[in-house]
């Protein structure tokens, strides 16, 4: 996936930071978006498909319609938090920043690379140009 592909999936998904429920120490799994309180997402520790059947009773007007899981694998609940807490962590706004960032620094590289003689020009000006714009992009935040 390039830059603009995933910058492109950043802007399409729910805007915002978002939050494990919790911090990703509940075990439902939910993740939601803090801008607009609203569901984002949930984390299972297993997957499965829903099977719908029928509960037989002693007598018909006892069955029951009820809905039964065919489980294929599980993680684990704490994969799951985990999984959740990363998922949360790597919510739009936060992607957008990085690659913001990352663009930022491959503009001073190549600014700095002279590509007729595959040296580098000005390395300390440029390293202090660099250093500069990160501080500008909010540093290590």
């Amino acid at each position: 996936m390039t830059f603009d592909e995933l910058e492109a999936a950043a802007r399409a998904a729910t805007p915002g930071e978002w939050r494990a429920c919790r911090e990703g120490e509940c075990s439902c799994g939910m993740i939601r978006s803090i801008k607009l309180d609203a569901h984002i997402v949930t984390v299972h520790d297993e997957w499965y498909d829903p099977i719908p059947t029928i509960k037989r009773g002693e007598r018909r007007e006892d069955d029951e319609a009820v809905i039964e899981k065919l489980v294929y694998g599980r993680n684990g609940a704490k994969a799951q938090r985990a999984d959740a807490k990363y998922i949360a962590a790597a919510n739009p706004e936060t992607i957008l920043d990085l690659i913001a960032k990352l663009r930022a620094a491959q503009a001073v590289v190549e600014a700095a690379h002279d590509p007729e003689d595959g040296i580098w020009r000005g390395w300390s000006k440029r390293l202090g140009a660099a250093l500069r714009a990160y501080d500008a992009l909010g540093g290590s935040k």
